[in-house]
């Protein structure tokens, strides 16, 4: 192996260039490895020159120092790290290391952890009469409409939380009957016959969009408030992603006026934001109907097994 940590970051940021060669959490993938790999370095555990080739040896001891979680970003975690995150950081290896031109081809050094059992027909049949249900009932609050109109759209179409998260309102079909999804690149799927063609919707899907498209229009039109009083940190108030956020959080920049201020709710979610999000307000509501059958998870929504897509 003659690659150094210079190719590697090369083989990212080539990788990086490339109009939709990564969704965002793989971006976030990489960065959180070469970090490793960088910390590896400063621990005298890798060549301090970036130019240096990593060998074989030097690769296997860093990965068993990173598994063992030696090169955390953080030291408020400790102990090792999952087993999901050491096959990710071999595939971000492995990956890095084609981009660069001499694969490694790396073999996952922990198992894979066992598929969460999906959702089964009679469950999804459940689903989608609780969300006929539920639209017909007012609604508790914004989560609640935020989580009805995915749960709607997963159970129609299985995207992914990525592929939930790139939907854009012009994606959303007039009279709401249809969406075209923006497959992750990873993996051109779902029901229609190519990337970015319609899959039909449901009407119960199409009722609880229609309630969430009034909870998000009062959302952004804060945003866009929010926004003429801070021009400066870096907000777009005239996004169009259909899901956003309910709460404010920091910007992470500073102000003109000092201090990083707090933006409010309306921006757009990413994927692993959305699917938090979403899990957090099933846990909530599962906790308010506890003699029902409790709400899946995303993950579990899009291994829903019932035949074609947007039955009923």
């Amino acid at each position: 192996m003659h690659l150094g940590l210079r190719d590697l970051r090369q083989a990212h940021a080539s990788l990086a260039a490339r109009a939709g060669a990564l969704s965002p959490e793989r971006r976030r993938q990489y960065v959180a490895v070469l970090g490793e790999l960088e910390r590896a370095a400063a621990a005298g555990d890798l060549p301090a020159d970036p130019r240096a080739p990593i060998g074989t040896a030097l690769l296997d001891t860093f990965l068993e120092n990173a598994e063992a979680g030696r090169y955390r970003a953080t030291t408020t975690a400790t102990g090792p790290t999952s087993a999901s995150t050491n096959r990710v950081r071999i595939g971000c290896l492995n990956r890095l290391s084609e981009q660069a031109g001499q694969p490694y081809g790396l073999r996952h050094r922990t198992p894979a952890p066992p598929p969460k059992p999906g959702t089964s027909t009679r469950e999804a049949a459940a689903l989608r009469g609780y969300l006929r249900a539920q639209n017909r009932r007012p609604l508790l609050d914004d989560g609640h409409a935020r989580i009805l109109a995915a749960i709607g759209i997963c159970l129609d179409t299985g995207g992914r939380s990525g592929e939930l998260a790139a939907i854009r309102l012009a994606d959303l079909t007039p009279g709401l009957r249809a969406v075209r999804l923006r497959p992750n690149p990873q993996r051109l799927a779902g029901p229609g016959t190519g990337p970015g063609e319609p899959v039909r919707l449901s009407a119960a899907t199409r009722d609880a969009l229609a309630r969430y498209l009034l909870v998000r229009e009062r959302l952004v039109a804060a945003l866009r408030a929010w926004y003429a009083l801070h021009p400066d940190q870096g907000v777009d108030p005239n996004h169009d992603f259909l899901f956003v956020s309910l709460l404010p959080n920091h910007t992470g920049r500073p102000s003109v006026e000092g201090g990083t201020p707090l933006r409010p709710e309306g921006v757009p979610l990413h994927p692993q934001g959305l699917r938090r999000a979403l899990d957090r307000a099933a846990l909530r509501i599962n906790a308010g109907r506890p003699r029902a059958r409790p709400l899946p998870t995303m993950e579990q929504l899009r291994r829903i097994i019932d035949g074609p897509p947007g039955a009923g």
